[in-house]
């Protein structure tokens, strides 16, 4: 994704054509999808030009097809996809894919459904991108999308998606968390967030194959990741706040324990990888106007009491509460009693944080505004030497030749066994 972003920057130059040029692409990681999305929407508001060669490798374009792509596309920009295609890669559109068959394992079998048509009630593809969008008005809780988190979260308590889960988590964790959690609260997020009109989520059981084609490091391919990504085109996460901060209103409750709160060791560095700051960041610290920047802001949405929701009332989306009654009543193995605190303030990012990076031992990764935030949790002696429970590098981009990011983007990694 960083490569992506610095072949996209901007020129002083206003209106100049890019060309997205993807022959090359033996791989292409999950993420950078919905980024590509984020960056050609910005532009054709703007008025820029945007295309597309797609890839000269049969499976890459096998993978745009089947994950819907060219679809996800043409629903955030409201242009058909052939529209940013020059004419000699329009006719891939029309080429049959042979890359996925729906034969294999179960993840196979959720990847592609061979005895799929139009009129399926399901997916032809699991895990492919889903869109939710409004043209007129935002997308609001208490709008027609109010149980598009339930709904969701719901799809991943089907059979075969919980024995996958099951096989291939790990096997202290509670499957049910990923759909009850993971899937519920990062998309009841994005209908909660101000000025939103589409919503994409999309994901992928990244496997073994995938981590040699990506050339990652020897000693990392003997696992894969559950990738998933849920992105918004609404305001900022740090707009919000400092907009919140800079009329006077509160940003966090005083709700919350300090038995919940943790120690964060911040590292935030400039695109060109330079360390500007280095600092261990308490959550129970309070956030004020004089100390809140950008990226500590974006930092602190992932706190507990923290939310928009403090100062502003955002009515709650409806909750998959007979996903797993019993889970939602005890504590979980984060050692959080949900029933307490899971209609607070403030609730829903913290609790998500804290089932990737201490449930599952995964990592979350945040896009927004101008900057670019990584957590991943510490554990056993580690966590002790840094005086941390977690590890956060945040990224700068600078205002002048980059464009802001469009809304907000999380990705969301939970390693799993290995994979074929």
């Amino acid at each position: 994704m960083e490569h992506f972003y610095r072949q996209c920057h901007y020129s002083e130059s206003k209106n100049l054509p890019l060309v997205i040029d993807l022959t090359g692409a033996d791989y292409i990681e999950l993420a950078a999808l919905p980024n590509i999305i984020a960056t050609v929407v910005d532009r054709k508001e703007n008025g820029e030009e945007t295309s597309f060669l797609l890839p000269q490798s049969r499976s890459v374009r096998d993978f745009l097809k089947v994950w819907r792509f060219p679809e996800a596309i043409a629903a955030a920009t409201q242009t058909p996809f052939k529209e940013f295609l020059t004419l000699k890669d329009k006719g891939f559109l029309s080429e049959k894919q042979n890359t996925y068959l729906g034969i294999g394992n179960a993840i196979d079998d959720l990847e592609f459904d061979s005895d799929w048509t139009d009129d399926s009630p399901t997916k032809r593809n699991f895990f492919e991108f889903t869109t939710i969008s409004e043209e007129k008005s935002p997308i609001s809780p208490i709008g027609s999308h109010y149980s598009a988190p339930k709904s969701e979260s719901l799809a991943w308590a089907s059979r075969l998606v919980r024995q996958v889960l099951k096989k291939h988590l790990d096997g202290k964790t509670e499957k049910d968390d990923i759909g009850r959690v993971v899937i519920y609260e990062s998309m009841s997020n994005a209908v909660r967030h101000p000025q939103a009109k589409i919503i994409q989520i999309v994901s992928k059981f990244d496997r073994k194959r995938d981590a040699i084609n990506n050339k990652r490091k020897k000693g990392s391919e003997s696992k894969g990741f559950l990738r998933i990504c849920v992105w918004d085109d609404g305001e900022a996460i740090t707009d919000v706040l400092l907009r919140l901060l800079d009329e006077g209103k509160p940003i966090s409750s005083n709700y919350w324990p300090s038995y919940l709160c943790e120690k964060i060791k911040v590292n935030v560095r400039n695109f060109e990888n330079k360390l500007l700051v280095t600092e261990i960041v308490d959550q129970a610290d309070e956030i004020t106007r004089e100390k809140a920047t950008e990226a500590r802001v974006l930092l602190a949405s992932l706190f507990p009491g923290v939310s928009r929701c403090v100062a502003e009332p955002v009515p709650h989306t409806e909750h998959p509460d007979d996903l797993n009654p019993k889970a939602a009543q005890s504590d979980n193995s984060n050692g959080v009693d949900e029933s307490t605190f899971s209609s607070a303030p403030g609730w829903g990012l913290f609790s998500l944080t804290k089932v990737v990076l201490d449930q599952y031992r995964g990592n979350l990764l945040i896009r927004s505004g101008n900057h670019r935030l990584y957590i991943k949790g510490y554990f056993g002696p580690i966590s002790f030497k840094e005086n941390a429970r977690y590890n956060c590098k945040i990224t700068k981009y600078p205002k002048v030749y980059y464009p802001k990011f469009r809304g907000n983007l999380f990705v969301i990694n939970i390693p799993v066994r290995s994979l074929d």
